[in-house]
């Protein structure tokens, strides 16, 4: 069987098992989802396969996007229109969140391979990634995981300055005291960072005050 047919294949065999949960497969991005005004999503990230005989690494992952979060977000971001409907709010691997120690990657070559891999996301599904999505799928789960340790990497989000906008978006709709000081935290990261994002971030703050006075 070709490598595409192999990674069709455990995306259908995992379709059917997760549409009893509510969730859908978009292909293009590899995904599960379960829309809402808060989406929850099962990703699974396919690496290698660029040659004729490899076969697949394939690491799993989750993804929250809350629609209010991205509207806001993407007044400042400066991504295209189309590609503004699939940004996470988060978006952390299974790895990062059950702290393994290993890569946590699954191999996919052979057909003797498929129902194994099948089998291991659905369970990882299961344990792992429906109970995260339920428990953290609103504005205030999201801004305890990105905000309680402001000054610190945070694996729930990976590229620094988004991370900081989402956090900086999701500390103001959830009237977090600390408010201000993450706000300085972020600010202060961004500048030392030749100050690339530091205005769009200024932009973003401004629009949050301007939120709030409308509310």
């Amino acid at each position: 069987m070709k490598k595409t047919e192999l990674k069709n294949r455990l995306l259908n065999e995992l379709a059917t098992l997760l549409e009893p949960h509510g969730f859908v497969l978009v292909r293009r991005m590899d995904w599960f989802i379960r829309k809402g005004a808060t989406s929850l999503i099962y990703q699974l990230a396919f690496y290698g396969g660029y040659s004729k005989d490899a076969g697949y690494t394939i690491a799993p992952a989750v993804a929250l996007r809350i629609e209010e979060v991205e509207k806001i977000f993407h007044k400042v971001s400066g991504f295209e229109p189309k590609y503004q409907k699939d940004t996470p709010t988060i978006n952390p691997t299974i790895k990062d969140l059950i702290k393994a120690k290993d890569n946590y990657e699954f191999e996919l070559s052979s057909t003797k391979d498929l129902y194994l891999v099948v089998d291991k996301f659905f369970q990882i599904f299961k344990d792992i990634a429906l109970p995260f999505l339920k428990e953290n799928s609103s504005i205030a789960a999201i801004d305890r995981l990105l905000n309680s340790n402001p000054e610190n990497e945070n694996s729930i989000f990976y590229i620094p300055h988004l991370r900081f906008y989402h956090g900086t978006i999701v500390a103001k709709l959830n009237h977090n005291p600390n408010y201000q000081q993450i706000v300085e935290t972020y600010r202060g990261y961004l500048a030392r960072d030749n100050g690339f994002y530091l205005n769009d971030y200024e932009r973003l703050l401004a629009l949050l005050e301007n939120l709030e006075s409308h509310i």
